[in-house]
């Protein structure tokens, strides 16, 4: 049996939390698949990284978060 994975994003992709109020970039530096297709991406940014899913990444910077803080 095999799977065909959908990944939204890329490694080496850099993008941005869209909840992030400092807009930092990060990089996505590892994906991981669920048993049920679900990809899950590790992003990196400084020496600090942390897992999220695509819902929550942009490839564009939001200025209106960053202007509210």
């Amino acid at each position: 049996m095999s799977m065909v994975i959908h990944n939204d994003f890329n490694f080496g992709e850099q993008v941005f939390l869209k909840t992030d109020p400092e807009q930092y970039p990060r990089m996505v530096v590892q994906m991981g698949i669920q048993p049920t297709g679900t990809v899950t991406y590790r992003l990196a940014s400084g020496d600090s990284d942390s897992w999220h899913h695509s819902i929550e990444m942009s490839r564009e910077k939001n200025p209106l978060i960053q202007l509210n803080n």
